[in-house]
């Protein structure tokens, strides 16, 4: 992979690692104003800041190894996909965090969180599918790691 793209892959995983600590952050300003939410909201967080963690390393890995070899131009491709796309849920949530954190009395706060409950809900289920999605990129990335061995044994 060229050192270009590399440098851009990994200045967008961590673009998207800090994008998630703000959205940690603004989500554990909620729990404390909107008990109701509570489990919702710290289900969200605990997903969030596994990406962050996960984008972090992967951040860390891809410097580290993707300028090694032309065979990880595909997978360097594909990281940069799934970059894009988790920013792209990761923004929508926070965009719609500020909206809600953003209301001037505490019941209309209320009243848009007890409303917005379902929003975290659908926003939990796409970030279950960015976990998936980076579980399963993790595993390929883990079969560049493994030598593969051709003998067949009895």
């Amino acid at each position: 992979m060229d050192p270009a793209s590399i440098v851009g892959l990994v200045a967008a995983c961590s673009s998207l690692t800090k994008l998630c600590g703000s959205v940690v952050k603004n989500l554990h300003g909620l729990i404390e104003t909107y008990k109701l939410a509570e489990l919702t909201i710290l289900s969200v967080i605990t997903e969030c800041e596994t990406i962050q963690f996960a984008w972090h390393r992967i951040e860390s890995w891809a410097a580290e190894h993707l300028h090694n070899a032309e065979e990880f131009e595909e997978l360097g491709a594909r990281l940069q996909k799934s970059v894009y796309c988790g920013e792209l849920v990761i923004s929508t949530l926070e965009e719609e965090l500020l909206n809600i954190t953003s209301q001037s009395s505490n019941l209309q706060r209320g009243l848009n969180v007890a409303w917005s409950n379902s929003m975290l809900v659908e926003h939990q289920h796409r970030i279950r599918g960015q976990v998936a999605a980076l579980q399963l990129l993790l595993q390929v990335i883990n079969l560049y790691e493994l030598p593969i061995s051709t003998e067949i044994r009895y």
